[in-house]
């Protein structure tokens, strides 16, 4: 009889589940003197995953934390690299699924010297999600759950259509007839026209009692989050902080005037503020620590890089210690903004440490 060999130091972690959108991205300097008709020649390029959702589950599994990565990548080779990319950085895929007939979504950015930025995006398989897909990720049991950062709207078919819908090829190429299969015979669960995915997960997460973590940005911000229970920790940039409640963020104490008028429209447990690109500021409803962390040379200026969340949930999920999660998750953001800002020099928990140690930042007990 063979006998199974359980690994008690990775089956034992706690673990987050992300849901979430997964694109390749070609990234493309670009230089409009050097226009040539209709041509404008570039610099350096390369390819990487792309977006908040990578960036959070790459910077878990980087930091090596469990994270259970659900998201939809097509049979092709942008998919092919993304899984074997997410893998490499020790992320769960299994819940990743290909759609049939359908292009891996793909993103080009292009960028110039004076600092100007253009996205192009194309859905792909992205645009495959469904009830189903939420329902057994979250079968994997998780312990946290990252609010999606992604609007997730679901693949819906006409309700009283006669025929079959057509979905064109620039949405998937794949047919869904009126009652939820496809033409070739394979059953695709689907929601109403139009119902978002990501209040659906949500409910789900609130259904099993699951902790969540809103980092909160326009996505999220169509959620009805006032509504919502079991809100771990709310993290929002002081800007939107300041739009939102509309107090200028001048000093601490209008900052703590803010967080007392958020807290009347957003429940959570925690709330944590990005000031700047170097500060944290984290209220528990009664009173707040603020985090300053010496800035690496190189960083550039501006709000926390994206890979703040992903640190902050791979900590809390070792320690349980918000503050000790946000001095991890403020490192990696300045230690990424000092190396471009680009997804493959998120930094690991042993550099993470090892800035800690050589610059003497405490690791703060609440």
């Amino acid at each position: 009889m063979q006998r199974t060999v359980l690994d008690l130091n990775t089956n034992s972690k706690r673990k987050v589940l992300i849901i979430g959108e997964s694109y390749m991205n070609l990234e493309m300097e670009t230089d409009s003197l050097l226009k040539n008709g209709n041509i404008t020649y570039g610099g350096k390029y390369g390819f990487h995953p792309y977006g908040m959702t990578a960036a959070a589950a790459i910077t878990v599994g980087k930091m090596g934390s469990r994270c259970v990565l659900c998201s939809k990548l097509a049979n092709d080779s942008n998919g092919s690299r993304l899984r074997g990319y997410y893998e490499a950085n020790g992320l769960d895929t299994a819940m990743i699924t290909s759609p049939e007939k359908a292009q891996t979504g793909f993103s080009v950015t292009l960028y110039d010297n004076k600092g100007e930025i253009e996205h192009y995006v194309s859905k792909g398989a992205n645009a495959f999600f469904t009830k189903k897909d939420i329902d057994e990720a979250f079968g994997t049991c998780p312990d946290l759950f990252l609010v999606p950062q992604d609007n997730l709207n679901c693949i819906a078919s006409e309700p009283h259509a006669e025929e079959s819908t057509d979905i064109t090829e620039s949405e998937g190429e794949s047919n869904l007839t009126n009652n939820g299969e496809t033409t070739d015979g394979k059953h695709t669960q689907c929601c109403e026209k139009s119902e978002s995915l990501a209040l659906y997960a949500c409910n789900e997460a609130m259904k099993r009692r699951v902790d969540m973590i809103v980092d909160y940005n326009s996505s999220s911000s169509s959620l009805p989050l006032s509504e919502f229970s079991g809100i771990r920790a709310f993290i929002i940039s002081d800007e939107t902080l300041s739009k939102m409640t509309g107090f200028y963020l001048t000093s601490e104490d209008r900052i703590v005037r803010a967080l007392i008028s958020l807290k009347s429209k957003m429940p959570s447990k925690y709330y944590i503020i990005q000031v700047g690109n170097d500060t944290s500021l984290i209220y528990d409803g009664n009173s707040y620590q603020k985090i300053t962390l010496p800035v690496p040379e190189g960083a550039t200026e501006g709000k926390m890089n994206p890979t703040y969340t992903g640190a902050f949930i791979a900590e809390y999920l070792e320690t349980k210690n918000m503050l000790r999660a946000c001095t991890y998750a403020g490192v990696a953001s300045l230690l990424t903004k000092a190396n471009e800002g680009v997804l493959e020099k998120i930094p690991s928990r042993q550099e993470i440490d090892e800035y800690i140690a050589e610059k003497g930042i405490k690791t703060f007990v609440w």
